[in-house]
């Protein structure tokens, strides 16, 4: 008998027929260019293995089919029901689809198809009612080791490969940008070649261990939908990140500290982000940091702080999501700094720390957005080491949604593309600095 199968959001009720102690084959889908997705992922596989079951690739023999989505953008909706009709077109008559993450509270009308079960961050615990047997999901860290994520990517690419024909996995834009322009030049130049496989250990998470430090966040930024899948700011206690450490620390590996704002660390718990890192150091001396994500409004409060810390402690990395350079537009999309200020306090701590590469993203074609806007973002995408455009999406239920003079698509794409351009050649001529990554030539 099918289970039964309810078409209300958020809510799935299964019956007796998967309340068993058996061992099922599970394809888990996984979406690793989102860290925070990346250490669900790795949680729900860690979870499924301690519990006996077995990981498959094969979608059309697999028990379950889970999904672990993003909600970002909608370009990535709509890639997502592609890809749960394909897995519902291809699986066995009587496996289960799961699909879980942002998208779930983000946008529900967009999964309200048959035969398919939703489980959002809030109701991780329904793994237990199918899956537990030894180990409940509560008590599996939000951690992911290097070894984790080549399997995860293995398993993705196999998947793709059984639903689409190919193996691809990266947007052609990212693509475009991060492997043609600079690749190209590091044929022809040896200190291009040395100095972009920095770049590429850096952003295909070579030699990497990542570990949650909290969830959510509390601004209210006019295009993000984010927030309705992750709500407020919860942080993990110092202790419990220090302990999830210990279970994969190699003094070999960068660790990542994931948030989708590490900023936001400890505004529940009365600690913050710098003290964290302060304990981690000392309990692991000399490790090496990846930050990703801190709002440039953290940077303009603490200045002097972040100064001191990255002076003390080895960071390799930071991403800092700018999002436009023009105040005027930050103003529009709720993001409360001046843009001059904070290019300014970077500076001041790349010559404390000139070891470590500044990441920024940049959202182009927000409504409102005018030319004049565009080219103050471009001049701001020089002083970091590289950045990342994103075309600005028109998400229902934001405020950006209801805003008036809103860009053409073809005003967005054009614009979005010239800035790969730029922020490509930005990349290369910073490859031909003497100064820059100059510990690469070295080695």
């Amino acid at each position: 008998m099918k289970p039964k199968v309810e078409k209300i959001i958020y809510i799935t009720y299964y019956n007796s027929r998967y309340n068993t102690m058996s061992n099922y084959r599970i394809a888990l889908d996984s979406y690793w260019l989102c860290n925070s997705n990346l250490v669900e992922s790795s949680m729900i596989y860690n979870f499924l293995l301690e519990n006996g079951h077995k990981l498959t690739t094969d979608p059309s023999k697999a028990d379950f089919i889970i999904i672990s989505t993003c909600g970002v953008t909608n370009y990535m909706h709509n890639h997502y029901r592609t890809l749960i009709r394909k897995y519902l077109s291809i699986k066995k008559k009587d496996a289960q689809l799961i699909v879980y993450g942002c998208m779930v509270k983000i946008a529900p009308e967009k999964l309200n198809l048959k035969d398919i079960d939703l489980i959002s961050f809030d109701d991780r615990h329904k793994f237990n009612d199918l899956f537990y047997k030894k180990k409940k999901i509560e008590e599996i860290p939000l951690i992911c080791d290097d070894k984790t994520y080549r399997k995860l990517i293995e398993m993705k690419k196999i998947l793709y490969r059984k639903c689409f024909g190919n193996e691809k996995i990266t947007s052609f834009s990212w693509t475009l940008q991060f492997f043609l322009f600079p690749k190209i030049f590091s044929f022809f130049s040896k200190r291009i070649k040395i100095k972009y496989g920095r770049f590429a250990r850096l952003l295909l998470h070579k030699n990497k261990i990542f570990i949650q430090i909290s969830r959510g966040c509390n601004y209210n930024c006019s295009y993000c939908a984010i927030k309705r899948a992750k709500g407020n700011p919860v942080s993990i206690a110092t202790e419990d990140i220090i302990k999830n450490i210990r279970k994969i620390y190699h003094p070999s590996k960068t660790l990542v500290l994931v948030a989708d704002d590490c900023a936001m660390y400890g505004v529940d718990t009365n600690s913050n982000l710098i003290k964290l890192i302060y304990e981690i150091n000392k309990s692991f001396p000399g490790c090496k940091f990846d930050l990703s994500f801190i709002h440039p409004r953290y940077i303009q409060r603490f200045p002097d702080e972040l100064i001191n810390l990255f002076k003390n402690v080895n960071i390799e990395s930071v991403q800092i999501p700018l999002q436009s350079g023009s105040n005027r537009i930050l103003k529009k999309m709720r993001r409360y700094y001046d843009v001059k200020k904070v290019l300014k306090i970077i500076e001041k701590i790349k010559k404390t720390s000139p070891q470590t590469l500044f990441l920024a993203h940049f959202i182009i074609g927000h409504p409102g957005e005018t030319t004049r806007d565009f080219i103050k973002t471009l001049k701001s995408s020089k002083y970091f080491d590289f950045s990342y455009p994103i075309p600005y999406s028109d998400m229902e239920r934001t405020h950006s949604f209801q805003l008036p003079n809103k860009k053409t698509i073809f005003t967005i794409n054009i614009r979005f593309y010239f800035s790969i351009l730029f922020m490509s050649f930005v990349l290369l001529y910073k490859l031909y600095q003497d100064d820059f990554l100059k510990d690469e030539l070295e080695k």
